[in-house]
């Protein structure tokens, strides 16, 4: 039994103690429910944040493939909701900032996100397994490039010596000294040197020596006749100077003879009247021997002037065969070449006209993010994969989501507007032949520089064009049979054929005669025939993709151009418009599609936590 003293110490100890206790347990379970408040908060943030990613929109998924969610006020509300619903309104705030998908990075990554999981990657394999198979099966035809340098850099050095001008000089020769005719001669020479160093400095770079001297064989031509002529006019200007060194021996013999008769009329003058007859009958033989040295001299300045005038017929030969636009081919081709560069301006020279400007913003926003080159291709194929084009259905034109060709859109050609830039499908279309036509205009004078029968035909044709003309007439014969040639490629490839990336001399469509007889409108006209299979005679002109399966089939088709035309085109601008044409198609702004969100926790106005969810 408890004495008082205890008694009062057990008092004392509750009174002191047990609040202390109470207190201690009070402010635990305040923590403890603060915790659960904190806890509650941030799970709630989490969940609805993985409530709302779950609701992608359809209308992006279903046709492109992008996952993201209609931005709007339900994230906020859901909150709200929830806060009034655990009793702590006052106290938690939510603050919601989204990742939208106009946002360049976030578009970026949204594409890519599209691009992976639809296989891009895998298409990009077969391209470049294609690659390899078609490098391997076909040449690649590299001296064009060289042997045009080789020839422009000779006509630059027939300007800079003024060969022309040199020989027009020549034609009028007729009274100039063999001196002043061999000067002339010898800057010939110095010409022809520097023109046979422009050939001989580039031989070394080319495997094929043969095949070298045949695609410069006009400026060696040049060089080697030019050599002939001033040869031929050195053995002419030696006869001219010894017939000048004649004209001198006698013109000093009658300088003589003058001294000598004014010295015997000085003496006749003081002579005695008995010896004046004799000195008289002196003089009158020495001026009839001055007058046989004049004839001769005459004689001999007319035998010089014939020479001076038969080296001058010649200079003029020369100079009318080699240096001056002087041939019906060469005005005629001249006429076709202004003719189909005409089209061929009017065709590749298409621009889209000024950009609007909420594209330049666009753009310029993606050129602030880095875009790498496996990141390209993966946006270039998606774009493939999932946009309209007016391909006619080749073995390399993918359909990711299996509905774009059944897909309603603003164009018909959403491939060729992401090119092309406007708002109107022919023209977009237009662009995307003229630079279609660029590249094969490229290819087929390859063909024609680089293969022996078209080379053969390229000479035959320009062969009465005086040189160095001729190098310009086979220049312009090239280029227009290109084009000309090119028109027939871009009908067939719109025909859903297929083309080699360099086709062969004896898979032209265009021949040189039928250019030379030719116009724009008739080279048209049967290109069209021939596409439809009207009037096919080259090796691609049968046959299209239809008859084959094969994914690695090694012939370029439309959609492989559009490939390319992609590749080469900055992936900012691709970007900006494919925003622009997802927009236009699904009629609302992608500002307000997120495809991600930051929520930020706060409680009693602390952060708490900052929570991110996107997908991934």
């Amino acid at each position: 039994m408890l004495n008082r003293a205890s008694r009062g110490s057990v008092s004392i100890f509750a009174v002191i103690v047990v609040p202390v206790i109470l207190f201690g347990i009070f402010m635990i379970y305040q923590q403890l429910e603060e915790r659960k408040l904190e806890n509650n908060a941030i799970i709630t943030g989490v969940e609805v944040s993985e409530v709302r990613l779950a609701r992608f929109s359809n209308v992006l998924y279903d046709d492109y493939r992008i996952l993201a969610y209609e931005k709007s006020d339900q994230m906020h509300d859901l909150f709200n909701k929830l806060i009034v619903r655990n009793g702590y309104k006052d106290r938690v705030y939510y603050n919601v900032s989204y990742e939208t998908l106009s946002k360049p990075e976030y578009f970026k990554s949204a594409i890519l996100l599209a691009g992976s999981a639809e296989g891009v990657s895998e298409a990009i394999d077969l391209a470049l397994s294609w690659a390899d198979k078609k490098m391997a099966n076909e040449g690649v035809y590299q001296r064009f490039e060289s042997v045009k340098k080789v020839n422009e850099k000779f006509l630059d050095t027939f300007e800079r010596y003024k060969v022309a001008d040199k020989l027009n000089d020549l034609r009028d020769c007729v009274g100039m000294s063999s001196a002043a005719i061999t000067g002339q001669l010898d800057d010939l020479s110095n010409a022809k040197q520097a023109l046979k160093q422009v050939i001989d400095d580039a031989r070394p770079t080319f495997e094929d020596q043969n095949a070298y001297d045949q695609d410069v064989a006009a400026s060696i031509a040049l060089a080697q006749e030019l050599q002939v002529f001033i040869e031929k006019g050195s053995e002419s200007i030696s006869d001219m100077k010894k017939i000048e060194e004649d004209i001198d021996d006698l013109e000093d013999d009658v300088d003589t003879l003058d001294d000598r008769i004014d010295k015997l009329k000085e003496r006749r003058d003081n002579a005695k009247v008995s010896e004046k007859p004799a000195i008289s009958e002196a003089i009158k033989a020495l001026k009839e021997d001055k007058k046989d040295l004049k004839d001769d001299i005459d004689r001999l300045e007319e035998r010089l002037k014939r020479l001076q005038r038969q080296f001058s017929a010649e200079a003029e030969t020369f100079s009318n065969t080699y240096a001056s636009e002087s041939s019906s081919a060469w005005d005629k081709l001249k006429s076709i070449k202004a003719s189909l560069s005409t089209y061929y301006e009017s065709t590749v020279g298409m621009i889209s006209g000024s950009e609007r400007d909420e594209v330049k913003l666009k753009r310029e926003a993606f050129k602030q993010i880095a875009i790498g080159l496996d990141e390209k291709m993966i946006i270039n194929e998606y774009c493939l994969g999932v946009l309209k084009s007016k391909d006619p259905g080749t073995v390399r034109n993918f359909d990711f989501p299996g509905t774009k060709s059944d897909r309603e859109g603003v164009y018909k050609g959403e491939v060729e507007y992401l090119i092309g830039h406007t708002t109107d499908d022919q023209l977009n279309q237009t662009i995307v032949d003229g630079k279609i036509l660029a590249l094969r205009t490229l290819s087929n004078a390859m063909t024609l520089l680089t293969d022996a029968t078209a080379r053969q035909q390229v000479v035959s044709v320009t062969v009465a064009i005086p040189m160095p003309f001729q190098v310009l007439a086979q220049g312009a014969l090239v280029t227009a049979w290109s084009v000309g040639e090119s028109i027939f490629d871009i009908k067939s490839l719109h025909n859903g054929k297929g083309l080699p990336l360099v086709k062969t001399y004896a898979d032209f469509e265009l021949s040189s005669t039928r250019l030379m007889t030719s116009t724009v409108e008739d080279i048209s006209a049967a290109a069209s025939a021939n596409a439809t299979g009207g009037n096919a005679t080259g090796a691609n002109a049968t046959g299209s993709h239809t008859q084959t399966n094969n994914i690695l089939d090694t012939d370029l088709y439309y959609q492989d151009y559009l490939r390319l035309l992609l590749f080469w085109q900055p992936v900012d601008e691709t970007l900006a418009y494919l925003q622009t044409i997802l927009e236009a198609n699904i009629s609302t702004p992608l500002s307000n599609y997120a495809v991600g969100h930051q929520v930020e926790i706060t409680l009693d106005h602390q952060v708490i936590m900052t929570t991110e969810r996107h997908y991934e």
